[in-house]
């Protein structure tokens, strides 16, 4: 720690003290301190490249002596191997001898066996074929037991498909003739409403009464496009109050066309939503000046159709379950 002493003119650092002159510290000490300093610098870094030098010389010698070690190994694992095939090759001959006596050993057992063998079992031969033919006999009454056990359960589930088919044909045959009849009076229906329609007013603003319902919902006109089916408009709008997002729905006849006004409690996707029902051949939003709205374009299948291809079906795979 460095001192101070005002009354002698004294100032000590370290291990150096020094007089105070008139303008500070004598020059002279100073001076002659550095001089000790760099001294002492110069001598450590003398000792540091000694020390670096003979570090490096130790790791030479250890990469040297690694090296060495490795070359007199592998001079001793070449002089190993060596001795060990010389010892192989002398067993492999002592061995082959071996093998060739004992080979001729048992080869001469072998036939002694054999003969003894050969003729037991031409004694037997004759006893064996005939326990097998036995056996023989007595699987194929199993197997031919089984098959017609299997036949059998097959005609039965067949006499019972063809009763089922034949009720439902039956039944189908019913529905058609029922769905033919309301085609037909839908039909007249459907041209009945578009005669009164015509004297409706064209008209899309909801009643006052709507309105106030409806009032702070997001509204969503989608239009019907002909062909029009009112059954397949009626299942579109109860599809469409069913959804959680939707708060209500008001039909509107036109002569031209039908609309749906959807009112949203929160916003969805109603294109998307449409085009999972099977009546919907396609439903696509378009914009007419500044308004959009959505156009739906009914499918032309008809439920008589639906019902014939589902017969159609049925019989197919009841003539595959035949075959």
């Amino acid at each position: 720690m460095d001192k101070k002493d005002n009354k002698s003119g004294i100032f000590q650092l370290g291990e150096y003290i020094l007089k105070r002159v008139e303008l500070g510290l004598d020059e002279g000490q100073v001076v002659s301190i550095i001089n000790q300093l760099l001294s002492q610098r110069d001598a450590l870094l003398k000792r540091q490249e000694h020390l670096l030098a003979l570090s490096q010389l130790a790791e030479r010698t250890v990469a040297e002596a690694d090296d060495l070690a490795k070359k007199i190994k592998g001079e001793a694992e070449e002089q190993a191997e060596a001795e060990a095939k010389a010892i192989l090759t002398k067993a492999e001959e002592k061995a082959q001898q071996m093998i060739e006596v004992k080979v001729a050993e048992v080869m001469a057992s072998a036939q002694k066996e054999a003969a003894d063998i050969r003729a037991e079992a031409e004694r037997q031969s004759e006893v064996l074929l005939k326990e097998r033919a036995q056996r023989l006999q007595s699987q194929m009454r199993d197997v031919a037991r089984q098959l017609c056990h299997e036949m059998l359960t097959q005609a039965e589930s067949f006499k019972q498909q063809l009763a089922a088919f034949e009720a439902d044909f039956e039944q189908e045959l019913s529905e058609l003739e029922r769905l033919s009849y309301q085609e037909i009076t839908k039909q007249d229906d459907h041209t009945t409403t578009e005669t009164e329609s015509e004297v409706i007013t064209e008209k899309e603003t909801p009643p006052p009464e709507t309105a106030s319902k409806t009032a702070g919902y997001e509204r969503v006109v989608l239009e019907i496009l002909p062909p029009r089916d009112l059954d397949e408009i009626g299942k579109i709008k109860t599809y469409l109050e069913s959804l959680p997002a939707v708060k209500m729905t008001e039909l509107l006849n036109f002569t031209d066309r039908t609309v749906i006004e959807v009112f949203l409690a929160e916003r969805t996707n109603l294109t998307e939503k449409l085009h999972e029902l099977p009546q919907v051949e396609y439903a696509e939003e378009v914009t007419e000046g500044d308004r959009k709205k959505i156009q739906v374009r009914l499918s032309l299948v008809s439920p008589l159709e639906v019902t014939k291809a589902k017969l159609g079906k049925t019989v197919s795979r009841i003539l595959s379950a035949r075959t």
